[in-house]
């Protein structure tokens, strides 16, 4: 053990020392600053939520096999129209997505599929610029999800002291959401009154986001999406009315 006298080792030795003594605290100061790097680079961009729901017990009550459901993008009439079955050919979080990559803009969209209630209750934890709800809305208002529905009062609980500035409910009869997303303090809210065509939805989701990712005010995307919707609403459908409610001039990342 002669060479553990030796100045050499020992300096060896101390440096080993100082070594296993830095590199953890080192590594855990850089993995703390690549953290809140992360989250600065993140900081700024508009958060979306895209909730997809097309329960399939709504199939049984309705009777129908839902491998056998006709997706109708362009139904001639109303009997045709079956919004509790059609499920979208696009799904909306595909078209904001496909929106901010032309627009050569980058977003922090999460979407969830086959959204059931502690889905959506562990999503709204989070805080988002936009709540998109592609979901079948029932008689009285409620969400209906693929476990079960959740009633107005349930919605706004939820939502209530989260800062959406924006939820959009792309479905048909969804205005009957209205009065509990406005008690919940979100900011503004856009709703469909009437049947609303497949395409049309389609179009209208395109030209909402597109009016965001040019930093429109929402007013005026709303605006220019209920123009591309306009081309699919023929005499057949002229009981559909998109609503806006709240904030016209709010603008989401903007």
């Amino acid at each position: 053990m002669d060479f553990l006298r030796d100045p050499i080792w020992q300096f060896i030795g101390v440096v080993v020392a100082i070594i296993l003594f830095i590199v953890p605290i080192a590594y855990q100061r850089l993995k703390r600053w690549k953290e809140r790097s992360h989250v600065a680079s993140r900081a700024g961009l508009p958060r979306i939520l895209v909730v997809h729901s097309r329960p399939e017990y709504l199939f049984k009550m309705l009777g129908r096999d839902p491998k056998k459901v006709k997706k109708a993008r362009r139904p001639a009439n109303r009997t045709e129209h079956k919004p509790e079955v059609i499920t979208d050919v696009e799904p909306d979080s595909s078209i904001v997505q496909r929106v901010f990559n032309e627009a050569g803009k980058q977003i922090l969209l999460r979407s969830l599929q086959n959204a059931t209630k502690s889905d959506l209750a562990v999503a709204l934890r989070e805080e988002w610029d936009i709540v998109h709800f592609d979901c079948v809305v029932g008689p009285h208002g409620q969400l209906m999800l693929d476990d079960g529905e959740i009633d107005p009062q349930t919605l706004r609980e939820l939502l209530v002291n989260k800062n959406v500035s924006l939820l959009v409910l792309m479905d048909c009869d969804s205005l009957k959401v209205v009065s509990s997303a406005n008690s919940a303090g979100v900011r503004a809210l856009i709703a469909v009154t009437g049947a609303l065509p497949v395409l049309a939805a389609e179009k209208f989701c395109y030209g909402l986001y597109r009016g965001i990712t040019l930093n429109h005010t929402i007013g005026d995307a709303f605006t220019d999406a209920k123009a591309l919707a306009a081309v699919e609403l023929t005499d057949v459908w002229d009981s559909t009315l998109f609503v806006l409610d709240g904030e016209s001039e709010l603008r989401i990342g903007g």
